[in-house]
């Protein structure tokens, strides 16, 4: 009799613990009776499922109807396989609830064996995750789009994972890099181009610094591209994906055809600074618009005495000129104009008005000495045909 009474106790003790266990979780309780075919449901998960709260068992086949037909066949096939290798199972899937709106949720069972005998019970736990599905299909969505803006970009741009392989670039990257996606999309090597060990550093680093929280960082190199040597100028920041993790974000541009083009320049003003230099008879002095001195040949040099780094950015030619001429100039053209004439302009008015003018003037030398000369001062248009500025040459006319 004592014996009977404390194994009553005990199973009332572990049905309130059960109970207890069920009123304190957020996930629904079932238990199915696999000989009857029928799941009893705990309060919480019919709330989950849009069930009737008095309906507190049902059929397994009522519940089936309610899973969306595109995961009935997956569930059934999870269970199936838990009866042969008898490892607790998880099924995710859709879910109709009762009142029409479709849910996730998330399964957890394991059925009860009795030795070799066929399983009777089953027991398990249902999660509603349709929050976290959501939050799943938001970053999916984000990341196909993040995907597709980079992809169609008209600029060569890349994006690498924090183990620096490429995960996204654009087809403008493609294009420079000479290779399709497939064979970039998750290499290490820039584009996946082998490099020279001192450009690879270069990149190397650049991604440690990215990933330490360095900064932007920018580097001008050469690539050796499937189209020839290419130089470029590289940019990496640093992101967050969609996920929350890491990633570098860079762009490359192109610069050969500018640095091509800044080289040609640089070796058409040296050649151009040679021949104006050779001119050492001759005074050739080249200004901006507001008459700041640009450019002063060796020709200058000599006639005047002034050193080019004298007078380059910060004189105007009325530091050389005799004043007086000056204002007897600035009185005629501001009679013949009827307008104030005065400073530069006594030297630029003329040739603005008609292209250019001749005129004899007396330079000032650097030591106050005097020097009559033949003055011809032309203007300088740019391409689109404004005057950029003006350009004198002058002859020594003493002798």
């Amino acid at each position: 009799m004592a014996l009977a009474e404390e194994m009553t106790r005990e199973l009332r003790l572990s049905e309130e613990r059960f109970q207890l266990a069920v009123a304190g979780t957020e996930d629904g309780i079932w238990d199915r009776d696999l000989r009857r075919g029928t799941v009893w449901f705990s309060s919480r998960l019919r709330s989950i499922l849009g069930f009737p709260d008095d309906m507190a068992t049902t059929d397994v086949d009522r519940f089936m109807e309610h899973v969306h037909p595109d995961d009935r066949a997956a569930l059934s096939g999870t269970i199936e396989r838990h009866f042969q290798d008898r490892q607790p199972y998880v099924a995710e899937y859709r879910f109709r609830r009762d009142d029409g709106r479709q849910i996730w949720l998330s399964s957890r069972g394991q059925a009860v064996w009795n030795g070799e005998e066929p399983p009777s019970r089953m027991l398990g736990a249902i999660t509603d995750i349709s929050g976290r599905k959501q939050a799943e299909a938001r970053v999916a969505y984000y990341r196909t789009y993040f995907a597709t803006v980079i992809k169609f970009m008209p600029h060569p741009v890349f994006v690498k994972d924090r183990e620096r392989r490429f995960i996204t670039v654009s087809r403008s990257f493609c294009e420079l890099m000479g290779k399709d996606e497939q064979e970039i999309i998750g290499r290490i090597e820039m584009g996946g181009v082998a490099l020279p060990a001192d450009v690879g550093r270069i990149i190397g680093e650049m991604d440690e610094r990215v990933l330490a929280g360095a900064g932007d960082q920018v580097a001008e190199c050469t690539l050796p591209l499937v189209a020839g040597a290419r130089r470029v100028l590289i940019r990496k920041t640093l992101v967050a994906d969609p996920d929350g993790e890491p990633i570098i974000v860079g762009t490359l541009t192109d610069l050969t055809d500018l640095r091509a083009a800044e080289r040609e320049r640089a070796e058409a003003d040296l050649q151009r600074q040679v021949i104006l230099d050779a001119a050492t008879e001759v005074s050739i002095i080249a200004t901006d618009t507001q008459g700041v001195i640009r450019l002063f040949n060796r020709g200058a040099e000599k006639m005047l005495g002034y050193r080019a780094e004298e007078m380059l950015g910060r004189r105007t030619p009325a530091h050389f000129h005799l004043p007086v001429e000056m204002e007897e100039r600035e009185r005629f053209l501001s009679a013949e104009l009827g307008q104030p004439v005065a400073g530069f302009d006594v030297f630029i008015t003329i040739p603005r008005l008609f292209g250019s003018e001749c005129r004899e003037w007396t330079y000032v030398r650097k030591d106050g000495t005097h020097l009559p000369v033949s003055l011809v001062v032309t203007t300088v248009r740019d391409e689109a045909g404004d005057i950029s500025g003006y350009l004198g040459v002058a002859t020594d006319i003493s002798d």
